[in-house]
């Protein structure tokens, strides 16, 4: 190699090998940035392991606790006695959220409140605002308006419905309910002739559903069904007798002609029957509340095991959201006539979990089935033992195997097993929750469950004064009256942020607003959120496992990021010894080049 080319790669050399250093020095420094993101969401992660949230626990067992919000104390139910919580500031003024504050001002009552309680043509003008802002029905607002106005109810008096009590026995509970049960017609199971509460999801995949009945052997011995466009096949109508104590066995059911994944449409069709979207629509569960209770309610301890019971069933029914959104989002993006695989079809919706965690969070697979004929006929044969499930149990035959080579899947559900587990949950509470060896969880009946099983010398408490009216206009106008009276007496604030759980919650949690309750005494007294008997503090398990998930992923992230800076720099460094001996070696050719010269020129 010449004396000028070495010098020019040697130029070359210490260009690149320059450069070299420099990519070193700077992935040296995004990994020091890595180290700093990486302190950072582990800072984030210890921050949640302490976080918490406020829950209303109460029935004290901690089995059943509630995420504590704005609704769940200012709107009448068991849960608050039926006495408003009002959330106060620290002027104790009632704080209100915009429909409760444009109710306010619809009835005059200004911000300051008012020298004491008004007419009961203001309070009147108040329970109607409340009905045009949707916070009560105008029926309801009707109702309450035709009870005498309570205007020292929450300043120095309270208010009760209940008469004297009276025990009877079973057999006396059963003879009342045979008089006045009346029946499951226009409890959300008369679907033949509804739009099945709107399900925009369900024509597309799902045929109506059918009740089918069969008798103790799990023998079918007829079948109804509503057809599409409204037609019916004679529905039947059954009562809580039929279900707690007949041989006749209810199942209600549905089906599908497209594939494995539509039993996540079918179970969310007939879990929207069973529970309904709230206590007012015409739902299974709330025909159980409302047979039940015409007789039992207006007893206070009653209305709690019924409140409870209703509470255990709707979660059993509905344990969480995933069927509701994942079969809308099976409707809005596979078109209707694709047969739909669990494989590859869901495993990109919204709820991040797989068809079978969906399905198995309400109910049991049978597994498949054989052929069968007609369509409904084929569900006959594929819903084998449901009278032995709590819960929902699901299937599909093999395709190829029916009539029509489609591979049908089915869901059916026993109704005398759930009428069943809400008695035993009454049971178990007016006998003491865990004092008790029922069991009525999902699944099969013979894996540990036990029903209550009623004699007929068993005690009930009864209301004396009526069998079939628990006096709810009375229980709802004591509520908005003392809510009314203690915004005329002492002011309220609008806080429209006040109805968002989270915002609630660290509002409490650092002394901006307070929980202000009934006492004995009938007036109003002014406290933290911990002097609530109902109001827990409880580590937040979403968030921490929220933030356990992005701690995971991001932590996974920088680790690859990591890894591939330490390829890189191993590969430089690899690179700049090379270049280093490449340097040495060139340098060293230029010398003796040099040195040469200088002898050549020397002689």
């Amino acid at each position: 190699m010449g004396l000028a080319a070495s010098q020019a790669r040697l130029l070359s050399i210490t260009a690149r090998k320059s450069d070299c250093e420099f990519q070193s020095m700077r992935l040296s420094h995004e990994k020091i940035a890595l180290a700093r993101d990486m302190e950072h969401i582990s800072d984030e992660y210890q921050d949640a392991l302490g976080k918490t949230k406020l829950v209303y626990d109460y029935y004290g067992s901690g089995a059943d606790q509630q995420n504590l919000t704005y609704n769940l104390l200012m709107r009448p139910s068991l849960y608050n006695d039926y006495y408003p919580k009002l959330i106060t500031d620290k002027s104790n003024r009632v704080v209100l959220d915009s429909k409760y504050a444009a109710a306010a001002i619809a009835a005059g009552i200004p911000v300051e409140g008012l020298a004491g309680t008004p007419s009961d043509s203001v309070r009147n003008a108040f329970i109607q605002a409340l009905a045009e802002q949707g916070i009560i029905t105008r029926q309801t607002a009707a109702s309450i308006q035709n009870v005498t106005y309570g205007n020292t109810i929450g300043i120095g008096s309270t208010f009760t419905i209940n008469g004297s009590t009276k025990e009877i026995t079973w057999a006396e509970l059963e003879n009342i309910l045979r008089a006045n049960d009346p029946k499951s017609t226009g409890y959300g199971l008369q679907y033949g002739s509804t739009d099945l509460y709107n399900f925009n999801y369900a024509n597309s995949y799902t045929d109506y559903p059918a009740v089918i009945l069969r008798d103790g052997d799990d023998n079918i011995t007829s079948w109804y069904y509503g057809g599409k466009e409204g037609s019916t096949n004679g529905i039947p109508s059954f009562s809580i007798l039929d279900l707690l104590t007949g041989d006749v066995q209810y199942n209600l059911a549905a089906q599908s002609q497209h594939g494995e994944m539509t039993p996540i449409v079918e179970a969310a069709m007939l879990q929207k029957m069973l529970v309904g979207d709230g206590e007012n629509d015409s739902s299974f569960l709330n025909y159980l509340v409302e047979v039940f209770g015409s007789i039992l309610g207006g007893v206070p301890s009653n209305d709690r095991a019924l409140q409870y019971a209703y509470d255990q069933i709707y979660n059993l029914l509905y344990p969480n959201n995933d069927l509701q959104v994942a079969a809308q989002w099976i409707h809005d993006n596979i078109p209707d006539e694709d047969d739909l695989d669990e494989e590859t079809e869901l495993k990109d919706n919204p709820t991040g979990k797989s068809f079978r965690d969906i399905m198995d969070a309400v109910g049991s697979k049978n597994g498949n089935a054989d052929d069968s004929n007609g369509s409904w006929g084929k569900i006959k044969s594929k819903d084998k033992d449901s009278n032995d499930y709590i819960g929902f149990t699901y299937g599909a035959s093999n395709k190829g195997n029916d009539d029509d080579g489609n591979d049908h899947s089915w869901v059916t559900i026993n109704l005398n097993n759930i009428a069943k587990a809400f008695l035993t949950a009454f049971m178990e509470y007016t006998q003491g929750v865990g004092a008790t060896d029922y069991n009525y969880s999902k699944g099969k009946i013979s894996n540990g469950k036990k029903f209550y099983e009623p004699k007929a010398d068993d005690k009930f408490l009864m209301n004396d004064t009526s069998q079939v009216s628990t006096g709810d206009e009375d229980l709802l106008a004591g509520f908005y009256d003392a809510m009314f009276n203690i915004i005329c007496m002492n002011g309220w604030v609008k806080n429209e942020q006040i109805s968002d759980p989270s915002y609630m919650q660290e509002q409490m949690k650092n002394g901006a607003i307070f929980i202000s309750s009934i006492s004995n005494d009938g007036f109003y007294y002014q406290g933290n959120y911990t002097t609530d008997n109902y109001i827990v503090e409880v580590p937040d398990q979403e968030a921490i496992a929220q933030a356990e998930a992005k701690y995971n992923s991001e932590k996974a992230k920088i680790q690859s990021k990591e890894d591939t800076l330490d390829v890189k720099m191993k590969n430089l460094d690899t690179e700049i010894s090379s270049l280093t001996t490449e340097y040495d070696t060139t340098k060293n050719i230029i010398n003796k080049a040099i040195e040469k010269s200088f002898k050549r020129y020397e002689a």
